[in-house]
C-alpha cells in the first residue's frame, strides 16, 4: 500500500511537472488571435506573350471554347481587399444596356505576385493580460503544401512542388523550417518566392500548386468551366506559432499559410462601372482565418497547474486511505489508528523539557524495554500513557 501511494505521487508529479508544465508549456498564457492583413498584388515585369497563353483567344472571329480574349491589367486594378477577405480577379466582364460589352481574362495572372503582411494581435478576457501585437515583418512565413480538409488528397502537382523546392533547399518537413533539404514529396512547407522588407511574397501560381490545382482546372460542377472563368472560394488559414511544445517561447515567431479550396464553388463580384455599365469580376476569393496564439509567460497559469497537482495529490491520498480501510484485512485497525485522538500538546510540551535519560527510564518502567525510534515518537508514546492515566483517575 505504501508503494502504491508513492507510485501515485510520482506519476502525478511526472504528469504535472514534466508533461503539463514543461512539455505543454503550462506556464504560458495562450490567448486567441485576430488578424489584420495588408496585401499587395503586382504584375510581372515581363508578361508572357498572349500567343503563349493557352487560355487567350488569338483569332479575329469567334473564340474557341474555354478561351477568351486577354487584356493586360495592373496589380491594384485586379485586387479587392475586404475586412476579412481579398479577391484576385481572373476574368472581368463589362455589361451595358445592350448586353455584354467586353469579356476578358487577366493576362498572365498566374505570374502576378501577392505580398502578404499580416498584423496579429491577441485577444483575451483576462484583466491581468496585456494585449500583444506582432507585425508581419517580425515573423517568418511559410506556405503549407498538402491536403488539409476532408475530400482532398495529395496529388502529383503538390509532390512536384515539394521536390522542386527541396532541390533548392526551400522546402521543409516542419513548419518551423526544420528538415531542410530532406523533402522529396508532399506534404511539406516551403519558403516564399521572395521577400520585400521581410514580408513574404508568393506567386499566384505557387499558391494554386500548393493546393494541387491550377486556374485551368475544373473543380466545380459548372459544365467544364475552369476556375479562371467562374472563380473559386479559398479558405486561407494563417496559423501563428509563438512557442513549441517542449521548448517554450520562440525567439522569433513564425506563421504558416494553409490555402484550402472549397469544392463546387464559384465567386463573382458585381460593381458599378461607367454610366449604366456594370462590371462582373470573377476570381479567387480568399477568406482570411487566423489561428494559433501569441503566447506569453503567466504566473497565474503556473499557479493553476500547481493547484491542479495539489488536488491530484489529495485525491490520490483519499484513494489510498479508502483501499487501506476497505480493501485490506487489517482495515479496522488502520481506521482506528487514523481516527485516534492525538495526545494533548501541552502534555507533550511538558515532557519535552525532561532530560532524555529520565524519558528512557520512564519508558522502561512503563513498557519494560528501551525505547526505539526518534525522541518525538518517545514523547508521543509517553504522553499517550500519561493522558490515559489522567482520564482513568
Amino acid at each position: 500500500l505504501g508503494c502504491l501511494n508513492y507510485c501515485l505521487m510520482f506519476m502525478i508529479f511526472l504528469y504535472v511537472a514534466v508533461y503539463q508544465i514543461f512539455y505543454h508549456c503550462g506556464y504560458l498564457l495562450k490567448p486567441d488571435v485576430e488578424l489584420s492583413m495588408r496585401a499587395t498584388l503586382r504584375a510581372p515585369a515581363n508578361l508572357t506573350a498572349f500567343k503563349d497563353l493557352s487560355y487567350c483567344c488569338h483569332t479575329s472571329g469567334v473564340c474557341p471554347p474555354t478561351t477568351l480574349r486577354c487584356e493586360v491589367f495592373s496589380g491594384p486594378s485586379v485586387l479587392h481587399v475586404h475586412e476579412e477577405a481579398m479577391t484576385v480577379v481572373t476574368r472581368r466582364k463589362i455589361k451595358g444596356e445592350g448586353g455584354v460589352i467586353s469579356d476578358h481574362y487577366v493576362a498572365d495572372i498566374e505570374n502576378f505576385t501577392l505580398l502578404v503582411e499580416p498584423t496579429v494581435y491577441s485577444i483575451t478576457k483576462d484583466p491581468h493580460h496585456q494585449p500583444s501585437i506582432m507585425p508581419g515583418h517580425r515573423m517568418v512565413g511559410h506556405l503549407a503544401v498538402g491536403a488539409f480538409s476532408q475530400g482532398h488528397v495529395v496529388n502529383d502537382v503538390q509532390h512536384a512542388l515539394c521536390r522542386e523546392r527541396g532541390l533548392r533547399h526551400e522546402a521543409f518537413l516542419h513548419p518551423s523550417g526544420q528538415g531542410r533539404g530532406k523533402v522529396t514529396k508532399a506534404p511539406c512547407y516551403i519558403s516564399a518566392d521572395f521577400t520585400i522588407n521581410n514580408n513574404e511574397v508568393f506567386r499566384l501560381d505557387t499558391l494554386m500548386r500548393a493546393m494541387g490545382i491550377s486556374l485551368d482546372h475544373d473543380v466545380t460542377a459548372h459544365q467544364g468551366r475552369s476556375i479562371r472563368h467562374v472563380g473559386l472560394v479559398i479558405m486561407l488559414l494563417l496559423e501563428v506559432h509563438s512557442f513549441e511544445y517542449g521548448r517554450g517561447l520562440l525567439k522569433r515567431p513564425f506563421f504558416v499559410l494553409k490555402p484550402i479550396w472549397a469544392n463546387n464553388t464559384q465567386y463573382s463580384r458585381e460593381r458599378s462601372g461607367f454610366g449604366m455599365e456594370t462590371v462582373d469580376d470573377y476570381g479567387l476569393h480568399f477568406l482570411l482565418q487566423p489561428g494559433g496564439t501569441l503566447a506569453t509567460f503567466s504566473f497565474n497559469h503556473l499557479l493553476e497547474e500547481v493547484t491542479t497537482s495539489l488536488a491530484l495529490f489529495a485525491a490520490s491520498s483519499i484513494v489510498v486511505k479508502f483501499l487501506a480501510v476497505y480493501a485490506f484485512p487489517l482495515g479496522g485497525i488502520y481506521y482506528t489508528a487514523m481516527t485516534r485522538e492525538t495526545p494533548d500538546i501541552r502534555q507533550v510540551e511538558k515532557l519535552a523539557l525532561v532530560p532524555d535519560e529520565q524519558l528512557q527510564a520512564e519508558h522502561r518502567k512503563l513498557f519494560g524495554n528501551a525505547a526505539r525510534g526518534s525522541k518525538e515518537e518517545l514523547l508521543l508514546s509517553l504522553s499517550s500513557v500519561h493522558e490515559d492515566s489522567s482520564e482513568t483517575e
